[in-house]
C-alpha cells in the first residue's frame, strides 16, 4: 500500500512539474543523466576487468599510500581507482602506483583531448590514403562508399565491375574491410584464389561502407612471429604542445592459423623496446603472460625491423590530425622494410596491452597529461533551479532554470563552497522576480542576470568580490539594491539600462566603479559614505547621492 501511495504521489508531482516547469525538468534530467552514464560506464569497465582478472592479492597499506601520493593532485576528484593498480600489479608482478585506469583514460583523458566532431569522417578507411599521404598504405583496389562502388580514383563502377576487380586480384589476394566504425577485426574478409565470384559479391555486401585492399606481403622478421596473419605494431601517441609523442609500442601477433592479429581474435601483444627488440613476455587479452607463442615463437628472439621508421611515420601522420590528442596507430612492415599504415584508432583503443607489456602508459609525460586534462575539471550536476559545476576552487552556478520566480544561491552545495555565478547563467529569464544570495561569491559574472525583465528584488546575505560586465543590465523592475560589504569592483554596464533603479547602497570596500556602470539608468541615487570611492564616483559623474 505504501509503495502504491508513494507511486501515486510521485506521478502527480511529475505531472505538475512537467506542466509548469517542463524545460527545467528536461535540463536537470539531461545533465544528471550524462554524469550518471559516465560513472556507470567507469564502474562497469572496472568490474569487467576485476572479474576477468581472477583471484588477486590485495595492495598493501604502503602500496595504497603510494598510489594516493602519486595521484594526490587529482585524488580528491574520486576518479583514481586503486583497483587498476592492483590488477596490473598482479598480472605483471611489478608494482607501480602510476598505472592508469582505463576509465580515467577513456572518460577523462580522451574526452578532454579528442575532438569527436571529426571522428567518423577522419577514420574512414576509404579516405585514409587521401588524408595521410605522408606514409605508405596498402594498395587500394576499390571503395564502397554509402552503398555505391568506386575504383581507386573514385570513378563510379557497378557491383559486377567491383567483383571483377576482386577476381583479378585473387592472387596475391585481397582483404575486404568495413571502412567505418569497426573494431576488433569485425567484418574483415579475405579473398584468395579459392574464392568464387559469389563469395566475393557476398563479401562486398556486408556493409554499405567497405574498403578493399590488396593483401600486403610482410617483412620476413614479422612473418616469423606468425605467418598466417599480418602482424602489426600498435603505437599509441599523445599530442602535447603541438608535438606527437609515442608513449608505448606493442607488436600484435595473430593466433596460430588466424589471418588477423586482434586481441579479441585470440592475438597476443608483446612490448617493443626502443631498438626494436621484443620483450621477454607476451600477454593475451586476459593479461595472462608467456614467453613463447602457441606457435612456438619465442618473444625475446623477435625484433621489429626499422622500428625507428615506424615511430617517425606515426609522428608525421599524427601531425596531420592534431584534433585527435590520443590515437593508436597500427603499422605493418612490408617486405622492403617500409612502414605501412593499416589503420588508426581514436577513442576506446585498449590501453591494457600497453600497460601489461610496458608499464604505466603515460610514463614520464604523466604530469603534463594529467595537468592538461584536469586543469578545468568539474563535476557537472543539476537541480530543478540551476545547473552547477564542482571545480577545484569551489562550485559555479552555470545555467539557471527558466520556470521559477524565486531562486536562492546557497552558501554550499555537496559540501563545497559556492564561489561563482557564471557568465549568462540566468540571462533573459522572463519569470524570475527574487534572487537571494547566501553564498560568499568571488564574482557575479558577465550577463549573469541581464535582461531579467521581472527581477525586482536581489538580497545579498553573503559577500561578492566583483560584479562583472552587464550582470544586471536591462533589469527593468529592479528599483533598489544593497551591495554587500566586501565588494571591491563594479565593472562596466553592471546596472546599465535599469530604468526604475533608484537607491543603490555601495559599501566603502568598493575601490573601482567603471564609468559605464549605471549608463542609461537615469533615476539612480548612490547611497554611500563620504570620501568613499562611490562618493567620488557620484561627484565625478554628476549622479545623485545620499550619505549614510
Amino acid at each position: 500500500m505504501k509503495e502504491k501511495i508513494k507511486g501515486s504521489i510521485y506521478n502527480r508531482m511529475f505531472e505538475f512539474l512537467m506542466k509548469h516547469r517542463a524545460a527545467d525538468v528536461i535540463r536537470a534530467v539531461n545533465t544528471r543523466s550524462t554524469a550518471i552514464k559516465r560513472e556507470q560506464k567507469a564502474k562497469h569497465l572496472l568490474d569487467w576487468y576485476i572479474k576477468n582478472a581472477g583471484e588477486m592479492e590485495p595492495l598493501t597499506d604502503d602500496q595504497l599510500a603510494a598510489v594516493k601520493e602519486a595521484w594526490k593532485d587529482i585524488w580528491d576528484t574520486g576518479v583514481v581507482k586503486p583497483e587498476w593498480v592492483q590488477i596490473y600489479t598482479n598480472k605483471t608482478g611489478k608494482f607501480d602506483p602510476n598505472y592508469v585506469g582505463s576509465d580515467l583514460h577513456y572518460y577523462y583523458t580522451e574526452w578532454n583531448k579528442i575532438d569527436f566532431d571529426y571522428l567518423r569522417a577522419f577514420l574512414d578507411k576509404n579516405y585514409m590514403d587521401i588524408l595521410l599521404p605522408c606514409v605508405k598504405h596498402p594498395v587500394t583496389l576499390l571503395r564502397k562508399i554509402h552503398g555505391e562502388y568506386f575504383d581507386v580514383d573514385f570513378k563510379h563502377i557497378s557491383l559486377d565491375d567491383a567483383v571483377e576487380i576482386l577476381y583479378e586480384n585473387r592472387v596475391p589476394g585481397a582483404v575486404v574491410k568495413i571502412s567505418r566504425m569497426s573494431c576488433g577485426g569485425a567484418g574483415v574478409q579475405f579473398i584468395d584464389e579459392s574464392s568464387t565470384r559469389d563469395e566475393m559479391k557476398q563479401a562486398l555486401e556486408v556493409d554499405r561502407d567497405m574498403a578493399v585492399q590488396r593483401v600486403m606481403k610482410q617483412h620476413p622478421e614479422m612473418a616469423k612471429m606468425n605467418e598466417s596473419s599480418v602482424n602489426t605494431i600498435r603505437i599509441i601517441a599523445v599530442m602535447l604542445d603541438g608535438e606527437s609523442i609515442p608513449l608505448s609500442a606493442c607488436v600484435r601477433i595473430g593466433n596460430s592459423g588466424s589471418k588477423v592479429d586482434n586481441f579479441s581474435s585470440g592475438g597476443v601483444g608483446c612490448g617493443v623496446q626502443p631498438d626494436g627488440r621484443l620483450n621477454e613476455y607476451g600477454y593475451n587479452s586476459r593479461g595472462d603472460r608467456s614467453k613463447v607463442h602457441t606457435n612456438g615463437f619465442v618473444f625475446k628472439e623477435g625484433r621489429v625491423p626499422n622500428f625507428d621508421k615506424a615511430l617517425e611515420a606515426v609522428k608525421r601522420c599524427h601531425s596531420r590530425v592534431p584534433m585527435f590528442g590520443f590515437a593508436s596507430w597500427d603499422i605493418a612492415i612490408d617486405e622492403d622494410g617500409e612502414p605501412v599504415l593499416i589503420e588508426y584508432n581514436v577513442a576506446g583503443a585498449g590501453i591494457d596491452i600497453h600497460q601489461y607489456n610496458n608499464g604505466p602508459l603515460y610514463g614520464q609525460y604523466r604530469d603534463r597529461i594529467i595537468n592538461d586534462v584536469f586543469k578545468n575539471y568539474s563535476v557537472r550536476r543539476a537541480t530543478l533551479d540551476y545547473n552547477y559545476a564542482i571545480k577545484r576552487d569551489g562550485v559555479r552556478i552555470t545555467r539557471g532554470g527558466s520556470g521559477m520566480s524565486e531562486v536562492t544561491i546557497p552558501a554550499e552545495i555537496d559540501g563545497q563552497r559556492v564561489v561563482y555565478i557564471d557568465i549568462n547563467a540566468f540571462k533573459e529569464n522572463r519569470r524570475l522576480k527574487t534572487v537571494t544570495v547566501e553564498a560568499n561569491l568571488k564574482e557575479v559574472a558577465s550577463g549573469a542576470f541581464s535582461k531579467n525583465t521581472k527581477l525586482s528584488q536581489v538580497i545579498f546575505k553573503g559577500s561578492v568580490e566583483a560584479f562583472s560586465r552587464s550582470c544586471f543590465e536591462g533589469c527593468d523592475e529592479l528599483s533598489t539594491i544593497k551591495l554587500p560589504e566586501g565588494t571591491k569592483a563594479i565593472r562596466s554596464r553592471v546596472f546599465a539600462n535599469c530604468r526604475k533603479l533608484g537607491r543603490v547602497v555601495i559599501p566603502t570596500s568598493v575601490t573601482f566603479i567603471n564609468e559605464t556602470a549605471f549608463l542609461g539608468s537615469p533615476n539612480v541615487v548612490i547611497c554611500c559614505k563620504k570620501d568613499s570611492e562611490a562618493y567620488r564616483y557620484a561627484h565625478r559623474n554628476k549622479i545623485k547621492f545620499e550619505l549614510i
